[in-house]
């Protein structure tokens, strides 16, 4: 789990670069997130993409966006996802979309943790393209009274941020869960398998 968890880890570090990089060619998230104990609940609400990539022939897109909390085996429910409606022909979408994730207290301040918000275009025909990822270190988001106050935008408790978008490098910590893979370690299996299928993260796994 340690692995998994430094995976996560990475990502997170992954997302940081990203902010700091001049050019964010996948595009852009604007999001605000709170976590409410009282509830064991974090509170996301979607508000809007921006530059996203255009990966239809008409040079638009249908964008929808995907939230999980990583990795799946510190939360109760798993990798449950959210789903935003699809938002057609646009590279600049707005969703104003509000998801629920339930989440203990403990979990949140596990280093590794992490809310995972995917980026896909939709296709009526065949399987739906990647765009990209950012995600929100669960250790970073700020503890919120009630809801009314992420929606509330005076509130200095609210954390609004916008991310740039991104595709999932190779590191050190992915390569050794790899390895784990081939030996058919569990948690390794599942965990990459979530970020093949979900986010386009695959490793070529030599046999030993």
């Amino acid at each position: 789990r340690e692995l998994v968890l430094r995976c996560c880890a990475d990502l997170a570090e992954q997302q940081a670069k990203a902010v700091g990089s001049p050019e964010h060619k996948y595009g852009e998230l604007t999001l605000s997130v709170g976590y409410v104990k009282e509830t064991s609940n974090i509170e996301v609400t979607i508000f809007q993409g921006r530059n996203l990539p255009a990966l239809d022939k008409s040079g638009l897109s249908d964008p929808y966006v995907e939230l999980a909390l990583l990795p799946g085996f510190h939360f109760q429910n798993g990798s449950k996802k959210a789903k935003t409606p699809v938002q057609h022909k646009t590279l600049n979408p707005t969703f104003n979309y509000e998801a629920v994730l339930s989440a203990s207290q403990e979990s949140m301040e596990v280093k590794g943790t992490i809310v995972v918000l995917g980026a896909y275009d939709h296709d009526i025909l065949g399987k739906n393209d990647f765009m990209g990822i950012c995600m929100v270190p669960c250790n970073d988001i700020p503890q919120i009274s009630n809801r009314s106050s992420l929606l509330d935008a005076n509130s200095p408790k609210r954390r609004n941020v916008t991310l740039p978008l991104f595709h999932i490098e190779e590191s050190k910590a992915l390569q050794e869960l790899a390895l784990r893979h081939q030996f058919s370690d569990q948690e390794a299996v599942e965990f990459l398998n979530v970020l093949s299928k979900n986010y386009q993260r695959r490793l070529s796994l030599k046999k030993r």
